[in-house]
């Protein structure tokens, strides 16, 4: 039986997706930074995202929620847009690019766009299957994006240092993850949606983001919160708790959040901008 000490542990939960199994939420020896334990290896992880419920790979499902899903997702592309430096970027990386809806739709401002997508088969031209796959070429970008990627990798001190060397001098990385520090996820507890246990196998405060890529030379510009994430994060956590008028009660805790975090700065996900100098 899998044991985790209890100062260690920060939350107990489990995957509310497939497999119903228990996962605890640790501490480590870095500042912010928790950990999903057990792991599940490489080998097995798959399985995990094995769902048509999984919605980042699954959007053209025709249910109501991805349709609202959809909605919000164009919504959420031109809110990323801004924070790209698109007049200046050359070539772009997107590390984690799910079904391909993001770098299709940069792909359409004349940017030589490249994505990483380890899960999720795809027919689009210019994706790797790893990151070291896009180390071994050779090739630096002028920005590289990571959207709630981050937490998905085994190695995260690895892979960070491995974005930070594709990234040519002068270079933008824009990483986005969800916050464990937020009123949406303190409320929710071990239902909320933002730990999605195994899958998500790291989990970063602020503090921890920043910190990540500050230690490899990167210079922290800036973060904007993801204000839609709320929304979406709290209705998957009252799927998770099988609450009557999810939706409903969704939006209003969504809604406090975020107008708790004008004064906490402590949002439900937050976009964290970096440039190499």
């Amino acid at each position: 039986m899998f044991h985790v000490e209890q100062q260690q542990t920060h939350i107990k939960t489990k995957d509310f997706l497939v497999s119903n199994e228990e996962f605890f939420i640790t501490n480590t020896s870095d500042p912010g930074l928790l950990k999903t334990l057990p792991s599940p290896p490489k080998n097995k992880i798959y399985k995990y995202y094995k769902s048509d419920k999984y919605t980042s790979h699954h959007s053209q499902n025709t249910s109501i929620f991805n349709f609202i899903y959809r909605l919000s997702r164009k919504l959420n592309f031109l809110f990323k847009k801004r924070h790209l430096n698109l007049k200046s970027c050359k070539n772009l990386l997107d590390f984690g690019s799910g079904d391909g809806f993001f770098i299709h739709n940069i792909f359409k401002s004349n940017i030589r766009v490249f994505g990483v997508e380890p899960i999720f088969p795809t027919s689009c031209i210019n994706v790797y299957k790893q990151l070291s796959d896009v180390h071994k070429k050779g090739q630096l970008f002028s920005t590289i994006t990571a959207w709630h990627t981050l937490e998905h990798v085994h190695n995260i001190n690895q892979t960070s240092q491995m974005l930070v060397d594709l990234l040519e001098e002068k270079g933008r990385l824009v990483v986005a993850v969800p916050n464990y520090e937020s009123y949406d996820a303190v409320f929710y507890k071990s239902f909320w949606a933002g730990y999605d246990t195994p899958r998500h196998l790291w989990h970063l405060n602020q503090k921890a983001v920043i910190n990540m890529f500050a230690k490899r030379g990167l210079t922290f510009r800036y973060s904007k919160p993801m204000l839609l994430d709320a929304f979406y994060v709290s209705y998957l956590s009252e799927i998770n708790k099988k609450s009557r008028l999810p939706i409903l009660r969704a939006f209003l805790i969504a809604f406090f959040s975020n107008s708790k975090a004008l004064f906490t700065n402590q949002y439900s996900s937050n976009l964290f901008v970096f440039e190499k100098n």
